[in-house]
């Protein structure tokens, strides 16, 4: 069911780009874009609190926050609407 739901979310993206309708983009913290990045790369959220100094509780709620403005139904979709955006850029 989570995979249909995220089809259809991308589904509805491609009918608004191709209606000339622009997607609303809310601009990410630093923080959020940072959770972001780790969490691409395959870290859990306690990983990324180790790795950025902070509570797994904050990582967490930077990765909802992120999510939330960005309209996503999970971080592998605000991951995915985050690296099409160009907001979020792949390893080097």
């Amino acid at each position: 069911m989570r995979d249909f739901q995220l089809l259809a979310v991308h589904l509805h993206d491609k009918v608004l780009e191709l209606e000339g309708r622009p997607i609303p983009r809310s601009q990410l913290s630093p923080r959020e874009l940072e959770c972001l990045q780790w969490t691409a790369e395959g870290k859990t959220a306690w990983e990324c609190s180790v790795i950025l100094g902070l509570s797994e509780h904050t990582v967490r709620c930077y990765l909802e926050s992120a999510r939330h403005k960005l309209n996503a139904s999970s971080n592998t979709h605000a991951i995915s609407i985050a690296y099409r955006s160009g907001v979020l850029f792949p390893p080097l």
